[in-house]
């Protein structure tokens, strides 16, 4: 892969990407892990890696807006045609845009003290199973990159904030996402 300016993308990005070509991740998902894994391992930016997965990750959405400013494609196809804001007064007030959270759980995350770390192990954990998939400590192991006793903290700590609810029938010590 060519570098400009000197900023060589990590391979965790190369990988990350991948996921997101092959429709597994959302663009927003990639950030999102990009941001953790470099705030989980600070060591990891070495050489500017950090800047250039961010900025690589940027592109990719400002390539894929769509509005007449960002996206030549829709100027070629026509798609973008003039407005007469001289007949007709256009409503600028109607619907405001339904805006989702990155990540919904947020609010109760910090109203029960969760820090940065926490956080972020939650959202991958959020990320990689959704609401309906059942995890369990395990996986948060295999998927957060801790040992055990930490993994069975932070169940315990998303059990008391009801993020995460038990589901009885799949074994003991499972879970997902409170819907």
């Amino acid at each position: 892969m060519l570098s400009r300016d000197a900023l060589i993308p990590s391979n965790y990005l190369l990988e990350t990407v991948k996921r997101h070509i092959e429709r597994e991740l959302s663009i927003d998902q990639v950030k999102a892990l990009i941001s953790s894994y470099y705030e989980e391992n600070p060591k990891h930016d070495k050489d500017g890696s950090k800047e250039a997965d961010m900025v690589s990750a940027r592109i990719e959405v400002v390539l894929n807006e769509k509005n007449e400013l960002h996206n030549r494609e829709m100027h070629i196809s026509g798609a973008f045609q003039k407005q007469d804001i001289e007949d007709e007064k256009q409503d600028i007030e109607g619907k405001k845009q339904d805006i989702e959270q990155e990540f919904p759980y947020n609010d109760a995350l910090y109203a029960a003290g969760f820090k940065a770390k926490s956080l972020s192990h939650t959202a991958k954990l959020y990320w990689e199973f959704g609401r309906e998939r059942i995890f369990g400590r395990g996986d948060v192991v295999e998927i957060v990159g801790i040992t055990p006793s930490p993994a069975s903290a932070l169940l315990k700590k998303l059990l008391e904030a009801g993020v995460i609810v038990s589901v009885s029938g799949a074994g003991k010590g499972k879970y997902r996402f409170k819907p």
